[in-house]
């Protein structure tokens, strides 16, 4: 096997790539193409994939260094058993030191032999307890990964999980914000609607209120959709009188 570009400052640069998603269009799939291109820059083996549980499982095909490698994944998803998803439930690196000799254990690994490949080794992505995924790195040459290259691809793949996990927040926190946004926007609407209705029908906001809400209950409406054809002055939308309660 050959070793790579395992200097100090490649490493570096490589790992502080894959942490930085902080801008607002980092696209996964995109992020993932990165990673395995740089597993072929620093690791030395002759083909990278990336099989994620994100932003939510089950565990697919993200990205692949290669038609070949994209093929055995694409198989490899649908198995209960090989490296990959050894990994994913175990949370621990799984090695397929022959691939020669352990063709009949499930179709990805004879495709992965019929590629080219004589080893399949997976490493965890994960971020602390969360697995999120598992990357696979194929090569030419039979037996284990060295251990100098299994610590960088290990220190590669626990990068790319902070950075996947920051992304996965940044979007829970823009849905959130956009959510807490659509709800106040509702609010304010239904709000204007019962001063409209108020003042229309000399009643008070609680008895507008009332009104409001029976008439969207019983022409089958949403009451926001409602309040809002009342603000808007839409023609035709009338509220009928309810019971009037005296005024204190």
């Amino acid at each position: 096997m050959r070793t790579g570009q395992l200097s100090a400052a490649s490493i570096a640069s490589a790992m502080i790539a894959l942490v930085d998603t902080a801008v607002s269009d980092v696209d996964v799939a995109r992020y993932a193409e990165k990673l395995t291109a740089r597993c072929l820059d620093l690791l030395g083996v002759q083909a990278a994939a990336l099989l994620l549980a994100y932003p939510e499982p089950p565990l697919r095909p993200v990205a692949a260094s290669s038609d070949e490698a994209r093929a055995v994944l694409d198989l490899h998803a649908e198995d209960t058993d090989g490296p990959a998803m050894d990994c994913f439930t175990k949370g621990v690196a799984v090695t397929v030191p022959d691939l020669a000799a352990e063709t009949h254990r499930t179709p990805a690994l004879a495709a992965a032999t019929q590629a080219g490949y004589a080893a399949w080794h997976t490493l965890p992505v994960r971020l602390r307890e969360e697995m999120i995924g598992t990357l696979s790195l194929f090569s030419t040459d039979r037996g284990p990964l060295p251990t100098a290259v299994q610590g960088v691809g290990q220190a590669l793949v626990d990068a790319a999980a902070v950075g996947l996990a920051h992304r996965r927040e940044l979007t829970r926190s823009s849905a959130l914000a956009q959510q807490l946004q659509t709800a106040l926007d509702t609010r304010i609407v239904i709000e204007q609607a019962k001063g409209i209705l108020a003042a229309q029908q000399d009643c008070t906001v609680d008895e507008a209120f009332q009104r409001l809400r029976r008439h969207a209950r019983n022409t089958n409406q949403r009451i926001h959709d409602l309040a809002h054809d009342i603000v808007a002055g839409k023609p035709g939308q009338t509220v009928p009188h309810g019971p009037r309660h005296h005024r204190a």
